[in-house]
Formats: structure tokens, sequence, C-alpha cells
């Protein structure tokens, strides 16, 4: 086991010399459309199928030529590349085969082989979407990645009891492709006099620029600083990389913080972040490593119809984000329609 924790408060204590710095300014980027900033950008209208009636959307996944959309009230369907209704996948619930919550998904482009984590359950499928295998584990899974012949996994594990109040412990699992643990790396202890926990909706917390991998833990719970450092995973072990300097001041009049930072990521060509400010507002910061071009959006770019939409990460090793928008009605009397998915590769 390697203990980082010491490491991991310096960093937020300490500037690191010659730690790569991006300023986040405090001035949000107006009117800058979409196709700007793209290379392409391919709509997919989802099937109103009645089996597949979704309402809002936690996360998109590419398989293949196929879609698998799962939705906040954890339901996985599964959608062709033209939008057309392919299959429902699994049955919710606690029996064996079902899942009662998705709380990660992860796929194995090696093995052909995509994962649904269900609080300590994993279920196992191929890329045809036959279920293959099951499997209990003795800790909780928020985020899995895979790499060569390993297995990287993020788990939050909350409510721990601790002199002073309840302890969330963050941990990194390194795991062999049988999902046995290899190593492990404790991130960090975040100690509060209540059980205050939270989720900021994004669980993209190891990324990719398809040479090495990054891995930001965020921390949903209001501290006196900010958690503003990317770390690359080197071998066992994670070291600093990058830091969002965000404008200041970081508290408001009453210490709580104004930046919830929900994700620090890489892709082949940008770094960038999904974070709070001053409340509910999502922003989407992005930084061209290139040419140095930096955008901070309020929600995200202007589609062809003067839309803001939030990009989120789908390939990013190839620069590939999607965005999901209602599409409204078609007749008042009838149900809404399922949402369109926007597939974007950036420039």
């Amino acid at each position: 086991m390697i203990f980082l924790g010491f490491l991991l408060i310096a960093c937020k204590e300490l500037e690191i010399k010659d730690l790569w710095t991006v300023e986040v300014p405090n001035k949000t980027n107006q009117g800058i459309e979409l196709r700007e900033i793209s290379d392409s950008i391919t709509e997919i209208t989802l099937e109103n199928h009645e089996d597949a009636l979704i309402t809002n959307v936690k996360e998109v996944v590419r398989i293949d030529s196929y879609f698998v959309v799962v939705t906040f009230d954890h339901r996985i369907f599964i959608f062709d590349q033209s939008g057309k209704f392919f299959k429902a996948l699994g049955r919710q619930g606690d029996g064996p085969g079902e899942y009662k919550f998705v709380n990660a998904f992860g796929v194995d482009e090696d093995l052909r082989k995509f994962y649904i984590v269900s609080s300590r359950k994993v279920l196992v499928y191929t890329f045809e979407f036959e279920l293959v295998d099951e499997f209990a584990l003795d800790f909780f899974i928020s985020n899995l990645s895979f790499e060569k012949d390993k297995i990287y996994v993020i788990s939050y594990e909350y409510e721990i009891p601790v002199d002073g109040g309840f302890a969330t412990e963050t941990s990194m699992y390194i795991l062999d492709k049988t999902f046995n643990g290899l190593d492990a790396i404790p991130i960090r202890r975040v100690v509060r006099k209540d059980r205050q926990a939270g989720w900021l909706g994004y669980d993209n917390f190891i990324t990719t620029d398809g040479f090495s991998s990054f891995v930001y833990a965020p921390v949903a719970t209001n501290e006196h600083f900010l958690r503003d450092t990317v770390f690359q995973l080197d071998k066992d072990r994670i070291i600093p990389y990058a830091k969002l300097r965000f404008a200041e001041p970081h508290l408001d009049e009453r210490g709580i913080k104004r930046y919830m930072i929900a994700n620090i990521f890489l892709t082949a060509n940008y770094l960038g972040s999904h974070y709070y400010k001053d409340g509910n507002d999502i922003y989407f910061f992005l930084y061209n490593k290139e040419t140095s071009q930096a955008y901070n959006f309020k929600g995200g770019p202007l589609d062809d119809e003067g839309d803001a939409v939030v990009l989120h990460l789908l390939d990013p090793a190839n620069d590939t984000f999607y965005y999901v928008k209602t599409d409204g009605f078609s007749n008042t009397s009838r149900e809404e329609q399922n949402p369109v998915i926007g597939i974007v590769k950036l420039k």
C-alpha cells in the first residue's frame, strides 16, 4: 500500500515547482458557437419507444456502433448509431443478473466486455450485450478505468465514525483483470462534524489523453480551500500534473466555497473542468493545449438553435464529447419525445 495522504495535503498548501498552471478567468465567454470549436457535430434523435421512454440521461457510453444510455432512475437502454431502440439491458432488482443502482460503468476494449457496478455487485456483459458473469466486491466503486492489464478504481466510503465526527475516505484500488486486488492508494480523508455527503453529477474521475491517465477525485462538501490539482497516474503512484487557478476569492463572506469542482480532465488536446460557481449553475472550462486558447462557458457553447449545451466526455483520447438535449413536444397530447444526443469532435 502506498500512502500519499501527506502529498495531497501538501498540494493544497504549497506551490509545487514546475507544476503546469492554467488560469480559469472570472469572465465567461458569451456567444461562442459549438461549430467554432468543433470539427464535426452529429445529432442523433433517440427513438421514442414504449419500452425506452427517457426523461433524464445520466451517462452515455459508446460500445462499437451502439450507444448505451444510463438514466438517472437507473435504467439502461441500447440504441444504434441512427437512434433506433435496440433493447433494454438487464432488469432492476436485487436478484441474480439484476441491478438496483448504476454506481459505475466501465469498458474494457481489449476483452470486449463492459461492467455495470451496482453497490458492491458487478455485472459483466460482452459487447454483444450478453451477461456472462456476476460477482461481489468488498468495497464500493464510484468509477473504474481499464488500462492495459490493470483496472483502476476510485472508491468513496462515507460516514465513517472517527474522533471529531464522520470521515469520507477516497481511495484508488489497483486490480487485475479478474478484479483481484494488487494495490491500494489512499487519496484523502475528509472529516466533518456532521454526516454531510454529496455528489456533483460527474463520474469521469480517471481520463486519458491517449498516452497517460489522469486522476481527479472531487470533494462535494464545503472546505476552506480548493482542490484544484489533477494527478497523473504513473505506474502504481499518482503525481501532481496540472493546476487550475480559479479567480479569487475562493470563499464567500460566510466562508463557503464559491467553486465546487466536479472534475478536472485531460483529453488528447484539451485540459478542462466542469464546476459549479456561487450556487447551482454549471460552468465548463476548456483549454486547448496546443493553441493556449481558453474558453470559460456558463453552461456551454451554443448549438445551431442558439441553446447552450453542456459537453460531457465520451472518448477523451479522441477529443470527443456528447451533449443531451430534450427534443420537446411534437404534440401536446402525446408524451415528451426522447432526447437528442449530440456527438461532438473538437478541433
